[in-house]
């Protein structure tokens, strides 16, 4: 079986080329297009990697920031890696880096690819298939 992926994202461009080149990489994907779904998924598939957007407009009374702490406080293993064009932001940083949770560059003019995020998750994926062996 192959290890889940959640990917939470408003943008439906951003969930596709990563669910390919997640799918590519041997991991089941499933997405949401907000943090309240995101949630729902969350809770409901068990995902062994979440990749949440920090910034989406359809929220339904939680937040990204609120739902990036309730997966890091669940305690369930999940890794949680976080995509945003406020990565680089001091007060973004801070909360997770408290929390020990990696944050990345949304794909832009200055990021143009997702290369430094799939590198981090093939290393995941190589953990997992070790444990899994």
């Amino acid at each position: 079986m192959n290890p889940r992926a959640l990917i939470i994202d408003d943008n439906p461009v951003i969930r596709r080329a990563l669910r390919l080149h997640l799918e590519a990489r041997g991991w089941a994907v499933v997405e949401a297009v907000d943090a309240f779904a995101g949630r729902a998924a969350f809770f409901r598939e068990r995902p062994t990697l979440v990749i949440l957007d920090l910034l989406m407009p359809i929220n339904e009374g939680i937040d990204a920031m609120q739902l990036a702490a309730l997966i890091d406080d669940e305690g369930s293993g999940t890794v949680l890696l976080v995509l945003s064009s406020f990565a680089s932001r001091e007060d973004v940083g801070r909360f997770f880096a408290a929390r020990r949770i990696r944050i990345f560059d949304k794909p832009g003019a200055d990021n143009p690819s997702f290369d430094e995020l799939l590198s981090c998750v093939d290393g995941i994926f190589r953990e997992l298939s070790i444990t899994f062996h």
